[in-house]
């Protein structure tokens, strides 16, 4: 018998235009002992949550001979820089030209969706 989760990943796939509204919605339907990542899917949702950003690669600034190429980790919106856990600072930081790289790290030992953080 498929999970809930189950059901929502397969009817993300089949609809790649949802909306972020209706992405929230059938996450937030999903417990969280299947975001778990022993036995949970924590991955596959993980790729649709509204409050996950992957920042784009930045170029460092450097020299010809530094080949050194790293792409950042995917950031929680959740996870605002001052530590606390989503307000009206998180809206306020990001418009006021703030770098997503200072949002905490999104990760299963933080996700508020698996009962943590």
């Amino acid at each position: 018998m498929p999970t809930i989760a189950v059901e929502v990943l397969e009817w993300l796939e089949a609809h790649p235009g949802a909306s972020a509204h209706q992405k929230a919605e059938l996450l937030d339907q999903v417990p969280e002992w299947q975001w778990a990542t022993n036995g949970g899917h924590w991955p596959d949702l993980a790729k649709h949550c509204c409050n996950r950003l992957e920042p784009a690669l930045a170029r460092r600034p450097a020299n010809a001979l530094c080949v050194e190429i790293g792409s950042p980790a995917a950031r929680c919106l959740f996870l605002e820089p001052g530590g606390q856990k989503e307000g009206r600072s998180n809206l306020l930081y990001l418009l006021s030209g703030g770098d997503v790289l200072a949002y905490g790290l999104c990760g299963p030992e933080r996700c508020c969706r698996c009962g943590r953080g």
